[in-house]
């Protein structure tokens, strides 16, 4: 009879086996040819959008990510003028991060792009198999979202 944790060890080997082929559909679509950022500063883009004003801290928190990092990723987007820093008029230690309009127009083409990668992505599969990625993709959506708010509690 196997144990909790040598359960959890099979389950953990298998999803490290498919990781890798699962990942390509995830970097397949940000061709780094196509686009003047990287995967990861796109993604900073996209909550950067859903949350104006951010503070680094709380971007690392909606990316699960260390803060030093975050803070290094913000650099960057500063840098290549896609985000803007400002103090916190209510709080001066404090910097707001958003999207500048470069940011936003990028975020725009980019998404395009990652559009037209799944639409050459879907060309190669059959129907059924549109609907099989189309139903795993929900699938990983509702457990990430769950994940999510196991992580962060703040949704119901």
């Amino acid at each position: 009879m196997k144990t909790k944790i040598e359960t959890l060890q099979k389950k953990i080997n298998e999803i490290s086996e498919m990781t890798p082929s699962i990942w390509v559909l995830f970097e397949g679509m940000h061709e780094k040819k196509k686009s003047n950022i990287t995967f990861h500063q796109y993604l900073t883009l996209e909550k950067i959008k859903l949350c104006p004003n951010c503070t680094i801290n709380q971007i690392s928190k909606k990316m699960n990510i260390a803060q030093s990092t975050a803070s290094q990723l913000i650099d960057r987007l500063v840098q290549a003028k896609l985000v803007t820093r400002t103090e916190n008029p209510n709080n001066r230690r404090e910097t707001l991060i958003n999207l500048s309009q470069e940011g936003e127009s990028t975020l725009k083409k980019q998404k395009k792009n990652i559009e037209k990668g799944y639409y050459e992505l879907l060309k190669l599969l059959t129907t059924d198999e549109q609907e099989k990625l189309l139903t795993s993709f929900r699938i990983l959506y509702e457990i990430g979202k769950s994940i999510e708010d196991k992580i962060h509690g703040d949704r119901k």
